[in-house]
């Protein structure tokens, strides 16, 4: 789960993700499927959002990092050779920080 202004965006189980109006909460898109296309996922984990809104999605699967602009359409996909299904992301600085299943965190800037 992660926030940005009045969005909720929620990683779920079935291969999606959603973003959620917090003044409602009403589903406000619904985004992915299983599959490794842009769009697509294979086991989204813990996604964050940045100071300007993008969405991190850490596809652990497919073992890249998609990013989305705040209305969930797809900007780019960030892969590494080192990054072997990425579970967790977070930015708390300028830096992106992906947690992998082999407990190696990445730091990209």
């Amino acid at each position: 789960i992660a926030t940005h202004g009045d969005s909720l965006y929620v990683s779920c189980g079935d291969d999606t993700v959603s973003k959620f109006s917090l003044t409602d909460m009403w589903r406000v898109r619904r985004i992915g499927g299983r599959g490794s296309d842009n769009g697509q996922f294979y086991h989204p984990r813990q996604l964050t959002t940045d100071p300007i809104g993008r969405v991190f999605i850490p596809d652990a699967y497919n073992h890249r990092i998609c990013v989305h602009d705040p209305n969930l359409n797809h900007l780019y996909n960030i892969t590494l050779q080192s990054m072997t299904y990425p579970l967790d992301v977070k930015i708390p600085d300028d830096r992106l920080y992906v947690l992998c299943s082999n407990a190696y965190v990445t730091v990209l800037t």
